[in-house]
């Protein structure tokens, strides 16, 4: 009896030891494959990341909302005279024209292209895309 429940335990142990190898084995090629997907892919394409979009509205007041700031974190370049690019910025007194970037985002209010931001003070007074 002592003998048959050593085979056993024997067999079972084996069979352990199989799986788990298995298992092993099966883990080490799913991650080979996977970061192998995404090292292919991220060489292959450009990696972008996108935030949750910004608004301004209508009274809104600029120095509150740090949207000068804003614009010099995303890389826009403070021009004088008409904007003839993306991602360039001009003010006068009176107004702020912002030449956007594209949005690979479409719909939702979400525009890309130049913008006239009419000012009084600092604050908002109209947004007109042009």
């Amino acid at each position: 009896m002592a003998r048959r429940r050593n085979r056993l335990l024997s067999a079972l142990k084996k069979i352990f030891l199989v799986l788990l190898t298995l298992t092993f084995g099966y883990l080490v090629v799913l991650t080979v494959i996977v970061v192998g997907a995404f090292e292919f892919s991220l060489s292959r394409w450009p990696t972008l990341i996108h935030t949750a979009p910004f608004s301004l509205k209508v009274g809104d007041d600029l120095l509150e909302t740090h949207f000068i700031e804003r614009l010099r974190r995303l890389g826009y370049v403070e021009k004088s005279g008409k904007l003839s690019a993306p991602a360039q910025w001009t003010r006068t007194e009176s107004v702020l024209d912002v030449f956007l970037k594209h949005s690979p985002i479409t719909g939702y209010g979400i525009i890309s292209g130049p913008v006239r931001i009419g000012l009084e003070g600092s604050r908002i007074k109209f947004i007109r895309v042009m």
